[in-house]
């Protein structure tokens, strides 16, 4: 059965948008969909991602390594179902025995922006996106796209 993947588009603030999954599940059988709302998390000790699949509950297996193979190797750290494991549009969507494929990608702000070197302000958070700063991070997230796809074929 051929997987669909759904269009998505990363904006500054990293959502990826979910588009007519209906109409795209009764036309190619299958349907994959990453969930990546705005990461706000600033302590260094944290990973600089999170892929969340509610512990492997919301897709495929070989969708999960797809993604992890596409980061790994970045220089950016990664944990799969941390702290994060896949929040409720995740979660709601995400039905692999019915060729849903869901996960969620949580990014550290400091992946595409620059953070404050002293005590935050009111007014001076959050920092804008920094296309310098981003570019890295929007590299590893073109893989992972292409990775996505290449499930999806």
């Amino acid at each position: 059965m051929k997987t669909a993947l759904i269009a998505l588009a990363f904006a500054a603030t990293g959502t990826l948008v979910l588009s007519t999954a209906s109409a795209q599940q009764v036309r190619h059988g299958s349907v994959s969909k990453i969930d990546e709302p705005n990461g706000t998390i600033t302590i260094q000790q944290t990973p600089d991602g999170t892929v969340g699949t509610n512990n492997g509950a919301t897709c495929a297996p070989a969708l999960t390594s797809a993604v992890e193979g596409a980061c790994d190797g970045s220089g950016f750290t990664r944990v799969t179902n941390g702290r994060f494991r896949g929040g409720y549009t995740t979660r709601h969507y995400g039905r692999p025995t019915d060729g849903v494929h869901a996960l969620q990608m949580e990014l550290a702000c400091r992946g595409y922006m620059r953070e404050p070197l002293k005590p935050v302000v009111q007014g001076e958070w959050p920092t804008p996106y920094a296309e310098e700063v981003a570019g890295p991070m929007r590299a590893v997230l073109t893989r992972v796209l292409e990775a996505c796809l290449r499930f999806a074929s």
